[in-house]
C-alpha cells in the first residue's frame, strides 16, 4: 500500500495499517504533492481538500504502480462557530482499484496551532514563536507579497538570521505556523488519530452487500434546546451509507439527547 505523502505522515499512518489490516505500507521515493497545492501558497490549490485527496492518492498510486494506496489533506483557517478559534479540517481516503473500494473518513478540530501574524520587531516574532510551540513545530516567514519565504527553521538562530534577512527590504514581516505534517507534531496527532478512525470504517462492513467501507457519510441537524425543545443546528442523527449498494442506516447520536441552550437561536439569539 502506498503512502502518498512527501511529509512524513507514513510515521502516523504506515503502523496502523500494517498492524489491523496486514498491508505493507511504503512511500515512493522522488515522489512530490507540491503540484496539487501548498500552504503557502506558491502553488495554489484549486479544488477541495476531499477531491484533492483523492487526486493525490490516484497520482501516488500510479507513480508507483501499486493497486492500493492512502494520502490526506488538511485545511486550515477561522472555526465557522467559534469566535476567533482555528479549526482543522483533515482529510483521509484509501483506494484498492482491485477490489473497486474509495473509503474516505474526515476529522474537524480545534486541536490545531494554526496562527498567523504580522510583525515588526523580534520581541514580537519571540513571542509569536513561543506561543506556537517552536522550534519543536515549526514556522515560516515571509515579506508581505510573499515573494521570499524562509521554511525549515529549525533553531532560534536560524530564525534570527532569517528575520534580521527580511528586515533589510522590509517593515512589517509575515510569519505563519508551518502546517506541513513533518514540522507540525500537533497536526501529526491529528493524522494518527484520523489513520485509526478509517482503519475502523474499512473492517466496518455493509449489513447488507458485506462491502467493506460502511460507516457516517452525512449528519442530520436538529437535536433538540435543552430548554425550549426548538431544533438547533447540532447534530441529532448519523447517516451511515454503503458506497457499493446504497443501504442506508440510521444512528442517533448517543452522547446527548439534547443541546446547551446557548446554542439555540430562540433562547440565545
Amino acid at each position: 500500500m502506498v503512502v502518498g505523502t512527501m511529509h512524513r505522515k507514513e510515521q502516523a499512518i504506515s503502523p496502523i495499517f500494517q498492524e489491523e489490516l496486514q498491508v505493507l505500507p511504503f512511500v515512493p521515493v522522488g515522489f512530490q504533492t507540491d503540484f496539487l497545492g501548498t500552504f503557502t501558497d506558491e502553488v495554489t490549490r484549486l479544488q477541495t481538500a476531499k477531491e484533492t485527496v483523492k487526486d493525490k492518492c490516484l497520482a501516488a498510486m500510479q507513480f508507483s504502480n501499486c493497486e492500493m494506496g492512502v494520502a490526506t489533506e488538511a485545511s486550515f483557517g477561522p472555526h465557522p462557530e467559534v469566535f476567533y478559534a482555528a479549526a482543522h479540517e483533515e482529510w483521509m481516503v484509501f483506494v484498492d482499484v482491485k477490489h473497486g473500494l474509495e473509503i474516505y473518513e474526515r476529522v474537524f478540530t480545534t486541536n490545531t496551532n494554526y496562527a498567523h501574524q504580522e510583525i515588526s520587531d523580534w520581541i514580537d516574532l519571540e513571542k509569536f514563536a513561543n506561543k506556537v510551540g517552536f522550534p519543536v513545530h515549526g514556522i515560516i516567514i515571509s515579506n508581505s507579497d510573499k515573494s521570499v519565504f524562509y521554511k525549515d527553521i529549525t533553531t532560534w538562530k536560524q530564525l534570527q538570521i532569517a528575520f534580521e534577512e527580511l528586515k533589510k527590504s522590509v517593515f512589517l514581516v509575515c510569519v505563519e505556523t508551518d502546517m506541513r505534517a513533518h514540522r507540525n507534531p500537533t497536526r501529526m496527532s491529528v493524522i494518527r488519530q484520523l489513520a485509526e478512525k478509517l482503519v475502523e470504517k474499512i473492517k466496518s462492513k455493509c449489513p447488507n452487500c458485506n462491502t467493506p467501507g460502511f460507516g457516517v457519510t452525512s449528519t442530520i441537524f436538529g437535536l433538540p434546546c435543552e430548554w425550549c425543545g426548538a431544533p438547533t443546528n447540532s447534530i441529532a442523527t448519523y447517516v451511515k451509507e454503503c458506497t457499493s449498494c446504497g443501504f442506508k442506516e440510521h444512528e442517533t447520536r448517543k452522547d446527548k439527547t439534547t443541546e446547551s441552550a446557548e446554542f439555540c437561536y430562540q433562547c440565545n439569539p
